[in-house]
């Protein structure tokens, strides 16, 4: 689903694993400013469209037939899959056997205190690299298991930068200081703004990228 005017764009897939078991996968932000703008929205609106569409994509894909779930997806698909997780009918709920984010952004503090996170919470293992700065974003109360790269700073987002032994993730004890620094100004000053003037600045942020025409990042560059 990808429309302009709702400023939304969502993509998933469900993959058969083994009989009885599925994997939903939702994708993360794509290049074009579209994509990017419905991510800067969620500092000020919840849930944005492509939330909701998660939520109906697992509903829709609880119909096929019987069997659990497993739901993961990468940055803003992490994000995704948490929300889908936790808003799904508790039957369909019981079905899900995991929830997997990497390097998706948390959740406003009212989100993850409420009932319906706390329900959902063991179920997420939550990955990331350890100069992590999108997954911690807003609050990110699971423990995150903190993963190798061999990039720098932002680009360690990538998860083909993350390092393998194997087929096992090869592991960091902690989040790099500077990414523990960066994330906690990045939050404070967040909070700080009511949601009027996030989405005032959002929307100048966008006006300033959109005013040559490009509609995506490459464009823009």
């Amino acid at each position: 689903r990808f429309d302009e005017e709702s400023q939304t764009q969502f993509a998933a897939i469900t993959v058969q694993v083994e009989d009885g078991l599925r994997y939903i996968s939702y994708r993360g932000t794509d290049s074009t400013l579209v994509g990017w703008k419905e991510n800067f929205n969620m500092t000020f609106t919840f849930p944005v469209p492509a939330q909701k569409s998660a939520l109906d994509y697992l509903e829709q894909t609880e119909d096929m037939g019987k069997g659990n779930f497993i739901l993961g997806g990468h940055s803003k698909g992490g994000n995704l899959a948490i929300y889908a997780a936790m808003n799904a009918d508790p039957k369909v709920r019981k079905r899900i056997q995991h929830v997997y984010s990497l390097d998706g952004p948390g959740f406003p503090p009212e989100i993850v205190t409420s009932p319906a996170y706390r329900t959902i919470q063991p179920k997420v293992t939550k990955i990331v690299p350890s100069s992590s700065i999108v997954g911690m974003i807003f609050e990110t109360p699971e423990p995150c298991r903190v993963v190798s790269s061999d990039s720098d700073g932002i680009m360690q987002h990538s998860a083909f930068t993350w390092l393998l032994d194997g087929d096992q993730f090869i592991t960091e004890p902690d989040l790099s200081s500077s990414s523990q620094l960066f994330n906690e100004e990045l939050n404070h000053w967040i909070a700080t703004l009511t949601p009027e003037q996030r989405e005032r600045a959002v929307d100048a942020l966008f006006t300033v990228l959109h005013a040559n025409g490009a509609t995506s990042f490459s464009e823009v560059m």
